[in-house]
């Protein structure tokens, strides 16, 4: 593993030797055991079932041959068969699951029709969590003092829990989404209120899939749950177990009487375990899928995200809580990626553009989701319950003015930095934090629990907070591209002190934005929240936060992907991921507003010129076929128009370097200047591909001339040169555009783009009018077309 990162599919056979060697009774060496157990592990798998991966994601050609790719099924069984044995101890059971989700991970990738060892773990795990289930509800409460019979039943309930615990990693490791949401979520509901913590996390995990996908039987099994769990936490100020509520009753004041402690049984059978920071992440998500759902009873689940929301402890938990009010869908694993694919990374990249159909639920999603929470956005934030109230008011208990905004010190590995400071600052020197904190409504809570979040000493925090921002301002969008009136739309743009507070927000976001001290991802989704904080189409004298002049500038520093040489003295472009994250937001932005194209098409433009080598032609192409597909003209004009731009645009910046400058700069601007060039020849290909249908002209449909130019034309032996211009703009100016453009470029732009511009033209050539646009347009190119040619062409 040292000398080459990885483990042949080959070395399985002696593993499994050597493995039947240790694991003897009574004398295995269970260290060297849990070390053979990992590398058969690691050998079966492809580096997803919680081992490293044996290889780049990012320049791997094709996947490494897999165990399912060299061995049969009857073969790879052996790996697994102690998880079908009622003799198997514990551990090899454990190490059964994880070779069998490993396996069924690794078919996936290799042969995604096969679901051979998809069925084997899907049958293991339904068995497991059946029996489960049944040793549970058999289990009767101990009455007496036999310590034995007491021991016997702690074994019995510890081995269930572990039983149920593994069984849960290994779905989640091994089967796709929509298999864990119909067979193994149902299933999954008796483990959230397991004693053990990290059962509670998986088991949450799962039961959120099934809020996504069947919200009816979320509310059904988790309603008094959550009630339950509300109830201690009004009780004892508590989400996450006993041992907190021990000690804010311990820290009451003397002669206070304490606040009752629930019972054990509340805590382990009548309500959630929530002592998991990504429990109650995952729980966060559920709550979101069903409120926004309106299946049954959603009051115990909406109180449940506000008090996620403004309450907890936990950064991750209450952000998370945040987007799933904004409205935010629950987050989707990449396709798996085949041995036919192009590259693993292939797989892994953002889409090129949403599915359209998924795009307009979205859409309705969070437009609901907004006007949710402006309808409570006038409401009392939660405060702290009487328990933690008395807490607070201890002598000895710490000061905390505000308990519901406490931020946890979870970053304990994060430096402090410049740019952090200079962030955290922006709330010291305007009291934005504290004019928030002086009103007490939910939508001020949310709003001074982001700034809190901005402002931490932690980049990852901040990077949390910058997406939740970015969520809470596309639910608003979303509102807003609803709005049919003007009364509507001043409506979603809700009171003064919702704008005021959201323009707190978009401050944050264009310090973010403009400050290369924080990374290149950070800095993408703060550009995609003000693209989505700017009110599109837009209006007079409107100036929008994001101009395609700012994105240029913005992209093409502080990406951290070039030598220190190269940043200092010249430019240092964004990877490519922020970048095709930022186009895949430009394109879910012009499917809700699509009257906004030409200043999100300029803004797309602006991309490709910041760093051409890093912005996939797909994603352009994706872009402007969006403006074809629309009914208006006008959108289609925008479309070619900014294909046209793309085509002959100047060579950017970055292509551009000093004759002096150092040879790592004139490698990356030559890189850069091939890349530029692809998009223009791509650019000129998907004009000659579509530019007849942006503009209306098929051969078939010739286009009608005014009569008093078609019987000038009759009747005139010989047509001037401008009387044939006016005939060719008559019948459609836009493609008499179009070919001189591409006559332009023909002739001043780059041997490469002058040859596709050709093709391009002789491709609209055989259109009927087009045959005349292209004589006028050409006439140094075409030195002579007979008239009665061009009546023929004209239909005359």
């Amino acid at each position: 593993m040292t000398l080459f990162g990885g483990l042949p599919p080959s070395v399985l056979p002696m593993l499994v030797a050597v493995r039947m060697k240790v694991d003897m009774p009574k004398t295995a060496d269970r260290k060297l055991l849990r070390v053979v157990n990992y590398l058969i592990q690691l050998a079966a798998g492809e580096g997803s079932a919680g081992t490293v991966v044996p290889f780049s994601t990012l320049t791997g050609s094709s996947m490494p041959v897999c165990a399912t790719d060299t061995f049969e099924y009857e073969a790879l069984e052996t790996l697994w068969a102690d998880v079908k044995s009622e003799s198997a101890t514990h551990y090899q059971r454990a190490a059964g699951f994880r070779t069998l989700a490993a396996l069924s991970k690794s078919s996936l990738t290799s042969d995604p029709d096969d679901l051979t060892l998809v069925s084997a773990l899907m049958a293991a795990v339904a068995t497991t969590l059946d029996r489960c289930e049944v040793a549970k509800r058999r289990k009767l409460p101990f009455i007496g003092t036999n310590k034995k019979t007491r021991e016997l039943d702690r074994r019995q309930a510890l081995e269930r829990v572990a039983a149920q615990r593994v069984a849960l990693a290994a779905a989640r490791v091994g089967l796709p989404g929509f298999v864990l949401s119909s067979k193994i979520a149902p299933r999954a509901f008796g483990g959230v209120n397991s004693p053990d913590s990290l059962c509670a996390r998986h088991a949450m995990a799962v039961a959120a899939l099934a809020a996504r996908d069947m919200p009816g039987m979320y509310v059904d099994q988790l309603a008094q749950l959550v009630t339950n769990s509300l109830e201690i936490y009004r009780t004892t100020g508590s989400l996450t177990g006993a041992e907190l509520a021990a000690e804010i009753a311990a820290a009451a004041q003397p002669g206070v009487p304490a606040p009752l402690r629930p019972t054990k049984e509340l805590y382990q059978e009548k309500s959630l375990n929530l002592t998991d920071a990504w429990a109650r992440v995952y729980l966060a998500r559920g709550c979101g899928a069903v409120v926004h759902s309106g299946v049954g009873n959603v009051g115990p689940f909406w109180e449940m995200l506000i008090v996620l929301a403004c309450s907890d402890k936990s950064t991750i938990v209450a952000l998370e809580a945040i987007k799933a009010l904004a409205g935010a869908s629950y987050p989707t694993t990449a396709a798996v990626a085949t041995l036919g694919s192009n590259t693993v990374a292939a797989a892994r990249r953002p889409p090129l553009l949403p599915d359209e159909n998924a795009e307009v639920d979205a859409r309705v999603k969070f437009s609901m989701a907004w006007q949710l929470l402006l309808a409570h956005a006038e409401d009392d934030a939660p405060g702290a319950p009487q328990a933690a109230v008395a807490a607070q008011a201890a002598p000895s208990a710490p000061a905390a003015s505000n308990r519901q905004f406490t931020i946890s010190r979870s970053q304990r590995a994060s430096q402090e930095s410049a740019a952090l400071r200079r962030l955290a600052s922006l709330g010291h020197s305007a009291g934005s934090i504290n004019m928030c904190g002086s009103s007490n409504t939910l939508f001020s809570a949310i709003v001074s629990r982001l700034l809190l979040c901005l402002s931490q000493m932690s980049h990852a925090a901040s990077c949390s907070a910058t997406r939740a921002v970015a969520v809470l301002a596309e639910s608003r969008a979303h509102a807003i591209a609803a709005a049919r009136t003007p009364a509507d739309r001043a409506a979603v743009m809700g009171d003064l002190e919702v704008q005021q507070l959201m323009g707190l927000l978009e401050e944050r976001m264009l310090a973010i934005a403009s400050d290369t001290g924080f990374s290149a991802h950070q800095r993408e989704k703060a550009l995609e929240a003000l693209l989505w904080f700017t009110q599109l189409p837009l209006r007079k004298g409107y100036d929008p936060l994001l101009s395609s002049q700012q994105a240029l500038q913005w992209m093409s520093l502080g990406g951290g992907t070039v030598s220190h040489v190269v940043r200092a003295v010249f430019a240092d472009p964004w990877p490519e991921d922020p970048m095709a994250a930022f186009m895949l937001a430009i394109g879910r932005r012009l499917l809700s507003v699509p009257s906004a194209a030409g200043y999100l098409l300029g803004c797309a433009s602006a991309v490709v010129s910041a760093a051409p080598s890093r912005v996939r032609q797909e994603q352009l192409h994706a872009l402007w076929d969006v403006c074809l597909r629309a009914n208006n003209a006008s959108i289609k004009l925008a479309g070619l128009q900014a294909a046209l731009a793309v085509m002959s645009a100047p060579t950017p910046a970055i292509a551009a370097p000093p004759s002096a400058a150092a040879p790592e700069v004139k490698a990356l601007a030559s890189r850069e200047e091939a890349a530029m060039v692809a998009h223009a020849r791509s650019a000129a290909w998907w004009l000659g591909e579509n530019g007849n249908f942006g503009v209306g002209e098929y051969a078939w449909q010739p286009q009608p001339l005014p009569a008093e130019l078609v019987q000038q034309l009759e009747t005139a032996d010989s047509c001037s040169q401008g009387r044939m211009a006016t005939a060719a703009v008559a019948a459609n100016p836009v493609l008499c555009m179009l070919i001189a453009r591409l006559q332009r470029v023909m002739l001043t732009g780059l041997w490469e783009v002058r040859i596709a511009a050709a093709q391009v033209g002789l491709g609209l050539f055989w259109s009927s009018t087009s045959c005349l646009c292209w004589f006028i347009a050409s006439p140094c190119l075409i030195p002579a077309i007979p008239v009665s040619y061009a009546r023929e062409c004209l239909g005359g």
